[in-house]
């Protein structure tokens, strides 16, 4: 495909995106991967994902289907030394009210860090999550939860520290979502945690967490399950 050809494919997906018709919209968002593939990387980086981040006010069932797409963009963008330019759209989704497309956006920032190597994780991933953890609103901090446990065990040991102590406030956060989704994320983090960690520092506020009459939920007791057993 010549890049005018490509060019044009691109200016009907953009228009594609103003359709009211829902069906329609969806028809050009699970065309994107093609459009990335004749695109190239250096056109996708700097056209695509750019006009993908700055239109976030579509329908729910439209982020939640661009989520899904973006988790096979690792290649399309030119691989994982720009990993930086699908986390900022990623981190935008993890921050819609919307629970589902949250959740869906956490899982696909899941899937491209898990094959990320650790210095890139470190580097790029890990200051995401901390500020994701430190957002005002209750959305960035949900999502943050559920991205511990694919970056702990990259962590430096002072970072692994940090981690701890930022879950702990979360554990503990003003907003009983937050506290919910912290308490359901848990189980994951512990399992990579040191005993000790384990015993100074979360066993402490889950005392607090069982507690908690608005966040009763059935994986706060199989954390102390765990941790007993």
């Amino acid at each position: 495909m010549d890049e005018k050809s490509v060019i044009r494919e691109f200016d009907v997906l953009k228009e594609g995106f103003k359709e009211e018709n829902l069906e329609l919209q969806l028809q050009f968002v699970r065309r994107l991967v093609p459009l990335a593939k004749h695109l190239g990387p250096e056109l996708t980086r700097t056209e695509l994902l750019p006009f993908l981040r700055d239109h976030m006010d579509y329908h729910d069932e439209i982020l939640l289907n661009v989520s899904d797409q973006l988790e096979q963009f690792i290649p399309l963008v030119g691989g994982y030394e720009h990993a930086q330019c699908l986390l900022d759209i990623l981190v935008k989704l993890c921050d819609v009210d919307e629970t589902v497309v949250r959740e869906k956006a956490v899982a696909s920032m899941n899937q491209i860090v898990r094959n990320m190597d650790t210095e890139m994780i470190q580097k790029v991933f890990l200051p995401v999550v901390e500020a994701m953890s430190n957002e005002e609103w209750f959305t960035g901090k949900c999502s943050a939860t559920g991205l511990f446990a694919v970056v702990y065990p990259h962590a430096s040991e002072e970072k692994k520290a940090d981690l701890r102590n930022i879950y702990k406030i979360l554990i503990q956060d003003d907003s009983p979502i937050v506290r919910r989704a912290a308490a359901i994320n848990l189980l994951d983090l512990i399992e990579l945690m040191d005993p000790q960690h384990l015993k100074d520092q979360i066993v402490p506020v889950l005392d607090i967490l069982a507690k908690d009459s608005i966040v009763r939920i059935q994986s706060i007791y199989r954390v102390f399950h765990f941790i007993v057993a």
